[in-house]
């Protein structure tokens, strides 16, 4: 059936990789792997209705299923608009459903996860409204593909359908990558861009892997999904040994990890609430069966900021439909693609068609100080050194007090904190939770310090918040943003970067090693657990982690 809707057009390699989901746990699983790759192994597909597309497969890591199935429910849940469309379907649930083509197995098992959504019933409804912006990409890219629209269901499963999720594991994005395997099939990640939150990318990749599974296993859904979880090689082997011992070697017979034996019957139990939510006693958010979003190809690097404002939208909604982006801008070389909201793509063409080419980033003059160096003025403006170079000019890093340089006009604050360490990235999750904001105008004698100590907040806060420099003069009249959080809070971060991860501690490890590990501070774990700095750590210790999700590996 579906060696018809996809044709492999180049060679491909037995893989057996790490794999996984976003299931949160404060328990720690080391996988084993197997047949490493000599070099990447692409996937070409002929998709029906997409002739040309390739898709890339990418193996994943899972964390454990001990974990409560809540936690992915954090993301920023905003109003969200479609354009009506012509479509056979009430609903997207309903395309989704016509499309089911793995068989319905009724088992104690798959019924303990059914009991488990029954007793929370809320999950689901709020997991199918973060689902609005992305369900229906994801239900037409497995259309085309020819694949079972069950697989639409999985990143409620890896992810809770949530673009910023990151797991103890290292695993990120709506589908759960891991950066090695990411990189070595074509997902890119740098300092601007982690292809691995890349809505199209990411969905490519995952229906590209899972085919590629479903291929190796004797065109067996259920085997090809504990795959997805454990990794290829972990269920061969489990076969291979139930073949030599004489056993049935389907699924619910295999000798797999605990959260591979749960993970395959929770997907069965959230396609089958799916199907028959009234009477299970579930709601569903109401999402048509047309397009969001569109893509839109740039050119060139552009400011996200501006973008959104060309657009007419708001930074979170950009942020929310990019999430690959790590920085205020799309990265120099590429990619330069945007999603925007289909209601929206006529008011930014139109906008971008205006727009003069060197304005696609503000910038503007900074005179260089004693001590400055370029690296460092990179980091304060939230850029690279070869962007300054690139923009004056330069020939060297070698710089001169007095003199003046171009630079980005973005936020100081983002740039400094995140390069120095200075982001307080529990108050900034915390932050992401809830907060108000006080719109205040400048008044004649006014300064940053005297609204400073008027609503008790720091100065760097404010100017940050504004977009200014702690030195920058105020004009009266000036509208003034001033949020009611800690004077630690680093506000411009964008708070979906910023996640809390339950991390337990394995035998071996110290504070330093897990700070290397997801790129933060030794000091900041020893605070945020009320540990002292040369603690003594148990295996098994829970910790508590807030990571930045544009620094994790």
């Amino acid at each position: 059936m579906y060696k018809n809707k996809i044709l492999p057009i180049l060679s491909l390699s037995l893989i057996s990789f790490i794999n996984g989901c976003a299931q949160p746990s404060l328990r720690s699983v080391e996988k084993a792997d197997s047949t490493p790759l000599d070099q990447p192994q692409l996937l070409a597909a002929q998709r029906s209705g997409a002739a040309g597309a390739n898709l890339v497969i990418v193996p994943l890591r899972c964390a454990p299923e001990s974990e409560p199935e809540n936690q992915w429910l954090t993301a920023v849940d905003t109003a969200v608009q479609f354009l009506p469309a012509a479509s056979t379907y009430a609903n997207i649930w309903d395309r989704i459903r016509s499309g089911y083509a793995i068989p319905e197995v009724d088992n104690k098992r798959v019924q303990r996860k059914i009991d488990w959504y029954k007793r929370h019933p809320r999950h689901l409804e709020r997991v199918t409204e973060r689902a609005q912006r992305y369900v229906y990409h994801v239900v037409e890219s497995i259309n085309k593909a020819g694949l079972p629209m069950e697989l639409a269901l999985l990143p409620i499963v890896e992810s809770a359908y949530d673009p910023f999720a990151y797991s103890h594991g290292r695993a990120a994005g709506m589908w759960q990558f891991i950066a090695s395997t990411g990189l070595h099939f074509g997902l890119q990640k740098n300092w601007w861009y982690d292809g691995r939150r890349d809505i199209s990318a990411s969905t490519d990749a995952a229906l590209s892997y899972l085919y590629h599974l479903y291929q190796e296993l004797d065109e067996d859904w259920l085997l090809a999904l504990a795959a997805y979880n454990a990794g290829e090689g972990n269920v061969k082997r489990a076969i291979q040994r139930n073949r030599k011992a004489g056993r049935p070697t389907d699924f619910w017979n295999l000798n797999l990890p605990r959260e591979t034996s749960a993970y395959v019957p929770k997907l069965l139990a959230v396609a089958r609430l799916i199907k028959q939510p009234t009477l299970y006693n579930v709601k569903l958010a109401n999402v048509p069966d047309a397009p969001y979003f569109e893509s839109v190809d740039v050119g060139t690097q552009i400011d996200l900021a501006q973008a959104a404002k060309l657009a007419g939208i708001g930074k979170e909604e950009l942020h929310l439909l990019n999430p690959g982006f790590n920085r205020w801008a799309t990265a120099p070389e590429g990619p330069h693609q945007l999603l925007l909201p289909v209601a929206n793509i006529g008011h930014f063409r139109s906008a971008m068609a205006k727009l003069d080419a060197n304005a696609r980033l503000p910038w503007h003059h900074y005179k260089i100080k004693r001590g400055d160096s370029l690296g460092k003025i990179a980091a304060q403006h939230g850029t690279t050194t070869n962007m300054l170079r690139n923009a004056n000019n330069l020939q060297h890093d070698v710089i001169h007090a007095d003199n003046t340089l171009l630079v980005p006009a973005t936020r100081i604050a983002d740039a400094t904190a995140t390069n120095t360490g200075q982001v307080d990235l529990e108050a900034t999750f915390k932050f992401s939770r809830g907060a108000s904001r006080t719109n205040y105008q400048v008044k004649p004698g006014d300064s940053l310090w005297k609204i400073g100590q008027q609503f008790h907040v720091s100065t760097r806060d404010l100017a940050s918040w504004n977009r200014m420099t702690p030195d920058d003069s105020l004009h009266i009249g000036r509208h003034m943003t001033i949020w009611n959080k800690s004077p630690n809070l680093a506000a411009t971060v964008n708070t979906n970067m910023v996640r809390k991860v339950g991390y337990r501690v394995r035998s071996g490890d110290s504070l330093y090693q897990i700070a290397q590990r997801f790129s933060i501070n030794s000091d900041d774990i020893a605070r945020w657990n009320a540990l002292g700095k040369d603690a003594f750590l148990r295996p098994g210790q829970a910790l508590t982690l807030y990571i930045d999700l544009r620094n994790a590996i």
